[in-house]
C-alpha cells in the first residue's frame, strides 16, 4: 500500500511521487494558482504534504521539470474509514505549464498509480458546484456522479471571486476498481433505490438485504467525529450505532451550533443489519440523503446531511443530466423530512 511512484516521462516532464524538499514548491504553487483563498489553509503549511506522504494519508504525485523544477501536483488521499478507498484531488500545475496536457497525464498516472501499486477498489473525486469547470473534469476521468454534499463549503471562500452566491456544494464523483464486494449491504427501504442506483452505475455487484425495521441500536455506539472550521462543518463515521445513538447526537449537534458550524454529515455504515432504525432517527432530526458513498466502510455508506440553514439548491451551477436528476432525488429527500417534523411538531 505504500509502493512509490517510478518516475515517468511525459513530454518535457519528469512524474513521480513525493520528496520532501518538494513541499515548498508545491506550496507556491497552489499560491501562484490560488492567491490565499484555496479551499483549506493547511495547504499553504509545507508540513501537510511532508506529514501526509510519511503516514501515507496524502500520495502526492509531482510533475518536474528535466532541471528538477517542481511545476505540478496532484494528491490521492485517504479520506474513508477503508484503506482501500481514496479521493483524488489537490492538484495544481504551474502557470507557465498548463497547455499541453499536463495535468490530465498527472491526472492520468495517478488514477494508475492508485488502481495498481496502492490497491485502491473505489476512487472518489468532488466537483464545486459554483461552476462546471471541474465537473467536466471529474467525468473526464471516468468517475461517475454519486450525490451531493450541500451547503460544503463556505461563501467567504468564493466571494471575492463570485461576489455573494451563498454556500456552496459539491457534487461527488466515484470510479471503481473492483465490481465484486462480498461484504453484507442492508438496505433501508427508504433509500434501496438510491444505493441501487449508484451501485449499478458504478457497474459493481453488491450482495444486497433488506433491512429489518424491527432491529434495535445496541451497545455502545463507534464514530469518529472530525470538526473542519476551515468549511464550518462537523463530519461523522458512524460505524456502529448503539443504544445512545441519538442522545450522542443531539449532544454533537448542539456543540456544532454553538461553534459556529453551518452543517453536519454523517456517514451512515450500511453493514449493520439496524441501519433501518439509525435513518429513522436521522430523519426523525431533518437529516437527509444527500450522497451514496459505495465501499467507505468496506461496506457501502449512506452520506446523510443535516444543514442549520436551507441548503442552497438554487446556487448549483450543474451540466449533465445524471447531476440534475440526482439534484431532484436530493431535493425532494429534503423536503420530506423537513415535511415530516413540521407534521409531528403539528
Amino acid at each position: 500500500m505504500t509502493a512509490s511512484l517510478s518516475p515517468r516521462k511525459q513530454g518535457l516532464y519528469i512524474i513521480a511521487g513525493f520528496r520532501e524538499s518538494d513541499a515548498g514548491a508545491i506550496v507556491q504553487l497552489f499560491r501562484e494558482a490560488y492567491g490565499d483563498n484555496y479551499l483549506k489553509a493547511s495547504i499553504y503549511d509545507p508540513e501537510t504534504f511532508i506529514a501526509g506522504n510519511r503516514s501515507q494519508q496524502l500520495i502526492s504525485v509531482v510533475a518536474r521539470t528535466a532541471s528538477g523544477e517542481v511545476v505540478g501536483h496532484v494528491g490521492l488521499s485517504r479520506c474513508a474509514p477503508s484503506p482501500k478507498v481514496l479521493e483524488i484531488g489537490q492538484a495544481v500545475v504551474g502557470g507557465n505549464h498548463r497547455s499541453g496536457g499536463l495535468l490530465a497525464a498527472m491526472m492520468s498516472i495517478a488514477i494508475e498509480h492508485a488502481r495498481g501499486a496502492l490497491e485502491c477498489e473505489l476512487l472518489f473525486g468532488a466537483a464545486v458546484c459554483n461552476h462546471a469547470y471541474s465537473q467536466k473534469a471529474c467525468l473526464s476521468l471516468g468517475l461517475t456522479e454519486i450525490g451531493y454534499e450541500m451547503d460544503y463549503l463556505p461563501e467567504r471562500m468564493f466571494v471575492a471571486a463570485h461576489g455573494p452566491i451563498g454556500r456552496v456544494a459539491t457534487l461527488n464523483y466515484a470510479r471503481s476498481f473492483a465490481p465484486d464486494n462480498d461484504t453484507d449491504v442492508y438496505l433501508p427501504p427508504c433509500y434501496a433505490g438510491n444505493v441501487r442506483d449508484v451501485v449499478e452505475h458504478l457497474g459493481d455487484r453488491r450482495r444486497f438485504h433488506e433491512a429489518d425495521a424491527s432491529a434495535q441500536p445496541g451497545g455502545e455506539s463507534e464514530l469518529t467525529v472530525g470538526d473542519m472550521p476551515d468549511c464550518d462543518v462537523v463530519a461523522i463515521n458512524l460505524t456502529h450505532a448503539g443504544a445512545e445513538f441519538e442522545t450522542r447526537l443531539l449532544s454533537l449537534e448542539q456543540e456544532a451550533r454553538s461553534n459556529g458550524r453551518a452543517m453536519i454529515k454523517v456517514a451512515v455504515n450500511l453493514g449493520q443489519p439496524e441501519v433501518a432504525q439509525v435513518v429513522k432517527v436521522l430523519r426523525s432530526q431533518e437529516y437527509f440523503c444527500g450522497c451514496v458513498l459505495p465501499r467507505w466502510f468496506g461496506s457501502d455508506a449512506l452520506l446523510m446531511i443535516k444543514t442549520f440553514g436551507a441548503p442552497n439548491f438554487a446556487g448549483l451551477k450543474i451540466k449533465s443530466e445524471r447531476s440534475h436528476d440526482l439534484r431532484d432525488q436530493v431535493e425532494q429527500d429534503y423536503l420530506s423530512v423537513v415535511a415530516a417534523r413540521k407534521a409531528v411538531a403539528a
